[in-house]
């Protein structure tokens, strides 16, 4: 419930790019894979070089600069109440494994 209202509160800044196919609604990997596979039947067909180059961004989430984020938000006029929220949220987050050891 509360990341609902969170959403309500700040929902119309939050954009990306129309070329980002994951973690966006109606979108997926096998959109980005059709576009992909599209795009290089397109430049084989007409006997152009093409050259592919892949990223893996897999691990790409494990960790986020909390003080980058929130100056970012800041940077992008979200309301300071919001800013705090994410602050206090992130700054509280912890993870516990198995062997009982936990991480800040």
């Amino acid at each position: 419930m509360f990341e609902l209202v969170l959403m309500e509160m700040v929902g119309e800044k939050l954009t990306s790019s129309p070329l980002q196919f994951g973690f966006k609604a109606n979108s997926s990997c096998s959109r980005a894979i059709f576009t992909l596979r599209m795009l290089v039947k397109h430049f084989c067909s007409s006997g152009s070089a093409l050259t592919l180059c892949a990223l893996d961004i897999s691990r790409a989430f494990d960790r986020v600069d909390v003080y980058g984020l929130l100056n970012d938000l800041m940077t992008r006029h979200f309301p300071k109440t919001f800013v705090c929220i994410m602050f206090n949220w992130l700054q509280n987050m912890w993870v516990q494994f198995d062997g009982g050891t936990v991480f800040p």
